[in-house]
């Protein structure tokens, strides 16, 4: 009778498909077509959304394996326990920084949870230094999602983004 149960719920609970990408700070999540970098604004590396910040705190957005963690501090790559290849990029142009106001708690191997602390960023000073301080979560292997972006202000660790495969 469990097992029945069990076999029921499973086949009900579309949900288990879905992949929750969670937002990596505070802010408000802004659609692509709105951002002000062409590259990110025309899709060419894939689909998601940016993140207009209000905390300086960053947070894995899934669980995974860091894949790369540029030496600047502006960008992360992680690929998610399901797949999911997402690149989050700190800022417009921030790799001209040099890695000033950019501290990264992570390197390239590191196994995360969602909601871990990934990076400290100092979005007052990048504004001051003239860089806009958009967080991006891209999905590079987006062709193979379809992905939903919930369009709102948020708190670090609530879903911005619903991937379904395709």
């Amino acid at each position: 009778y469990r097992m029945i149960n069990w076999m029921k719920a499973k086949k009900k609970d579309k949900t288990q498909d879905l992949i929750q990408v969670l937002a990596p700070c505070d802010g408000t999540v802004l659609p692509l077509g709105e951002s002000q970098d062409e590259m990110f604004r025309s899709g060419l590396l894939g689909h998601g959304c940016f993140i207009y910040p209000k905390s300086k705190k960053i947070f894995a957005p899934v669980s995974g394996v860091v894949k790369s963690a540029f030496p600047t501090g502006h960008a992360l790559g992680i690929v998610s326990e399901e797949g999911v290849e997402l690149l989050l990029h700190f800022g417009i142009d921030t790799v001209n920084l040099n890695g000033r106001f950019m501290h990264t708690t992570v390197s390239a191997g590191d196994l995360i949870e969602a909601g871990d602390k990934l990076a400290e960023i100092d979005f007052p000073m990048i504004k001051k230094a003239g860089y806009a301080p958009d967080v991006y979560v891209i999905i590079l292997n987006s062709e193979s999602y379809q992905i939903k972006i919930r369009e709102q202000d948020c708190e670090s660790g609530q879903t911005v983004m619903t991937l379904a495969r395709k």
